[in-house]
């Protein structure tokens, strides 16, 4: 039997932290949970024993590269098979164990990909463009005859990352570690996806809303939407799937969306 692992990763003293660890602690299907953090503090300290989670502590800088590989790390030393890498923010449906789970029995699939819906800080949902165009692109993982070609699985990532980095679950019987071993500061998940993309085996899109992001003033995603770096590192990416001068018209795009991202 396959067993799967969240492994949060905390930073620092969020607000958000205890409600992704309560949504994990209510989880139907049968699942561990830890919590990683290269940020120990009594905030963090305090909620794992709250609802009895392990902790374990990275040594260093906190990064978000080296932070996700040693969740992954972490939890394929402790046996995982099936490794969803949790983000602080967000809150997982008490049902998302239970329903990623059962794809992993038939085929080989390296990543089971999951609708993911926004919310505010108070943990109300709204639905902006961005979603929906990703949910547009997304639609070739969810058809069984598609996931598994190279055209199903490119059509997800070469117009924009359109596949969720907290919806994501991971086959690590499949997978080698680590799994983000690019040098990018924006784009990691995304690079890390295309690698995946190109093995043998399937990303399959599981279109139920199983994850709520929260986006607020202080997430990631809404402070580095309009960062020149995140802009140099997209077209990067887009270059890896078009020529020069549609990876710029497609970057250019994206970063004049940044500004109303969510909306």
């Amino acid at each position: 039997m396959t067993k799967h692992y969240f492994a949060v990763c905390a930073y620092r003293e969020s607000p958000y932290l205890e409600a992704c660890l309560s949504s994990l602690k209510m989880q139907k299907g049968r699942c561990n949970v830890i919590v990683c953090t290269s940020t120990p503090n009594e905030h963090i300290m305090g909620l794992c024993v709250k609802y009895g989670f392990p902790l374990y502590v990275r040594e260093g800088e906190p990064s978000l590269r080296d932070d996700w590989n040693f969740a992954a790390e972490t939890a394929e030393a402790l046996g995982a098979s099936l490794l969803t890498i949790a983000h602080q923010d967000d809150r997982y449906a008490p049902e998302y164990s239970e329903r990623v789970t059962k794809y992993f029995e038939f085929g080989a699939i390296n990543m089971v990909v999951t609708r993911c819906d926004n919310i505010d800080e108070h943990g109300r949902k709204f639905t902006g463009k961005a979603e929906r165009v990703k949910r547009f692109l997304r639609w070739p993982l969810s058809v069984w005859a598609l996931s598994s070609t190279m055209w199903g699985k490119m059509h997800a990532l070469k117009y924009g990352n359109a596949i969720p980095c907290p919806g994501v679950t991971y086959n690590l019987d499949l997978l080698e570690l680590p799994i983000f071993d690019n040098d990018y500061r924006f784009v990691i998940d995304w690079e890390a996806f295309r690698k995946i993309a190109e093995l043998p085996g399937q990303i399959v899109a599981c279109e139920e809303p199983l994850v709520e992001i929260r986006l607020h003033k202080d997430s990631e995603t809404v402070n580095t939407m309009n960062n020149d770096l995140r802009y140099k590192e997209e077209l990067e990416m887009f270059k890896s799937f078009h020529s020069e001068g549609v990876a710029k018209f497609i970057a250019r795009f994206y970063k004049g969306a940044g500004k109303n991202y969510g909306r």
